[in-house]
């Protein structure tokens, strides 16, 4: 009576953004900073959330409007539904390493997926013939939890986490491996996924969800992806094609520009103090 579908976050580099500025062919003989890319790429806090039954309300309800025929049917998809929460709200426990993170973007688009369909089939609410039940999520930024009855709230939560994941896969491809021109990509998805969270937040009128998921904040985490795309990119043109100096010149200057608006954002934003000083530091040293 329902269909999962399983959607795939199309992965762009940085080199599809295009370079649109214009300026000056001046030449970059030299690094702009001595500092490893490691250094230079900001994490953004995991939202941790807590555990709740989604098994039992959803098949209650589904016995009730649809038959138990359709209940059992369904058991299975609906208990690999829980598996898949339960372990997305303790992400910090599996994101030990790049399988474990390519694992758990995995996991997150699949529930993203699965709960898309399960918002579109039933009803959320206190009322009777609706299904009631309540979403736990904790700001890292003020450790403060929120309860949430919105199922949509959820999904805003899960996608916030699945672009903190491609961040840290877009680190890891930097750090461990020198793989500049793929870890742009995934720098790329990131910032996707913060625009798609911004413009759902908005669309859904959500609102008190937390710092993190402000609108402000989801704007700088967007911000801040792509300079740390154009960073990569930066640093991949460096190694490939160093004597292209009108090319690199002009990767920089996109760069510090993506720096500096997300370090303006984060001056509005209630974390200023940590993540501007940190946005600050990382593209000053790109003018």
């Amino acid at each position: 009576f329902f269909f999962f579908f399983f959607f795939f976050f199309k992965q762009k580099t940085a080199y599809e953004i295009g370079v649109r500025l214009v300026g000056s062919e001046m030449c970059i003989r030299d690094r702009v900073s001595t500092q490893s890319t490691w250094d230079t790429m900001l994490p953004l806090p995991i939202k941790q959330g807590e555990r709740t039954n989604l098994f039992d309300p959803l098949m209650e309800n589904i016995k009730s409007e649809f038959g138990p025929q359709v209940a059992e049917r369904l058991e299975n998809t609906l208990r690999l539904l829980q598996e898949y929460r339960d372990s997305l709200v303790e992400i910090q426990k599996y994101i030990a390493g790049m399988d474990s993170l390519k694992r758990v973007a995995m996991q997150s688009k699949i529930y993203l997926s699965m709960w898309s369909s399960i918002c579109q089939s039933f009803t959320f609410g206190p009322e009777k013939g609706s299904i009631d039940i309540k979403f736990t999520w904790t700001d890292p930024y003020k450790r403060k939890k929120t309860v949430n009855a919105n199922p949509n709230s959820e999904r805003m939560a899960v996608l916030y986490n699945l672009g903190v994941v491609y961040n840290q896969i877009g680190q890891n491809l930097a750090s461990l491996n020198g793989n500049y021109k793929e870890a742009a990509g995934e720098f790329m998805t990131a910032a996707w996924i913060f625009e798609e969270l911004r413009t759902e937040l908005g669309n859904y009128n959500l609102k008190d969800l937390g710092v993190d998921l402000s609108d402000q904040h989801v704007h700088m985490c967007s911000h801040l992806m792509k300079a740390q795309a154009q960073h990569c990119v930066y640093e991949h043109l460096c190694g490939a094609t160093p004597d292209k100096y009108g090319l690199m010149a002009k990767v920089v200057m996109q760069t510090a520009i993506c720096y500096g608006s997300a370090y303006s954002l984060s001056l509005i934003h209630i974390c200023r103090c940590r993540r501007s000083t940190l946005c600050r530091s990382r593209w000053s040293p790109y003018h």
